[in-house]
């Protein structure tokens, strides 16, 4: 759903039934474990929070997990999550949501991360997004805000959907390490001319290089599926008006999620999305 309004309504009349909707995500039949060493034996303490047997860790019901990365309570991250949803701007969603900017702008960087922590390429992706000067450090070097210079390479599937990366540089050998990462085996990959893409041919792919606008046998070597996928962010990151460098992959990232999901609606998804655990905490 297009989170029809009546249930999003209810959803944030308080936070009482914002936390109750928001853990339903969290604890499989409401079966809590120690988010460290997944012990299920805890003394719980009167303040709400427990204590693992096993290993001391102290924790709540949103301990280790994305939606803890943000001080937000749960109506309000819910208002963030339905605003998102509907494509808005951190300026906006601070504006409708009544938080402070910067509060708005790190939680929809907060489900950025989560998007991209869903993704298949999130092991290589996440330890540079998550590391030191990244979009989610509080302080310390905040790392380059530069135009990003690195290409996308793009996959088109059958089923319509993409996978889309940043490959840092543009040599055969980059090309082709993120092809047979991302690529089936026996698949037939379709490219624009480009030199590059020559060196795919000794990889077990079988390749047929094209041109715009051009059909061949069995329709197999037409890319303009993918170029769907190039207006759809054209458009979305134009109303950014720039974006910096070091958020540029968690962007990509969204809107390849909007795109594979462009028939569906939003709301749930994020909110599991965003009542995950960190990969570094699991």
């Amino acid at each position: 759903m297009r989170a029809d309004l009546k249930t999003y309504e209810h959803l944030v009349k308080n936070e009482s039934t914002a936390r109750k909707y928001l853990l339903g995500f969290c604890w499989k039949n409401q079966q809590r474990f120690c988010p460290r060493c997944r012990s299920r034996s805890f003394t719980k303490l009167g303040d709400g929070r427990r204590r693992c047997k096993r290993c001391g860790y102290l924790y709540h019901d949103f301990s280790g997990r994305w939606i803890n990365l943000s001080r937000l309570a749960p109506d309000q991250w819910l208002r963030v999550v339905k605003l998102f949803e509907l494509e808005l701007p951190a300026s906006a969603i601070a504006r409708q949501a009544g938080i402070a900017y910067n509060t708005a702008h790190r939680a929809v960087t907060v489900l950025r991360m989560a998007i991209l922590a869903h993704g298949e390429d999130a092991p290589s992706l996440l330890p540079i997004m998550m590391g030191r000067g990244g979009p989610l450090s509080w302080g310390g070097r905040q790392g380059s805000d530069g135009s990003w210079e690195d290409p996308v390479f793009g996959l088109t599937f059958r089923d319509g959907g993409v996978m889309v990366n940043v490959i840092q540089g543009c040599k055969a050998e980059d090309l082709l390490g993120s092809a047979a990462e991302k690529g089936r085996h026996g698949n037939v990959l379709c490219a624009e001319r480009f030199e590059a893409y020559d060196s795919i041919l000794y990889s077990g792919f079988n390749r047929l290089a094209v041109g715009h606008g051009k059909n061949y046998p069995g329709d197999r070597g037409h890319v303009n599926g993918l170029e769907g996928f190039w207006s759809f962010a054209k458009e979305r990151l134009m109303r950014h008006h720039g974006i910096s460098g070091r958020y540029f992959p968690l962007y990509l990232k969204e809107l390849e999620f909007r795109y594979n999901h462009r028939q569906q609606a939003l709301f749930d998804q994020l909110c599991r999305f965003l009542c995950g655990f960190v990969p570094s905490s699991e």
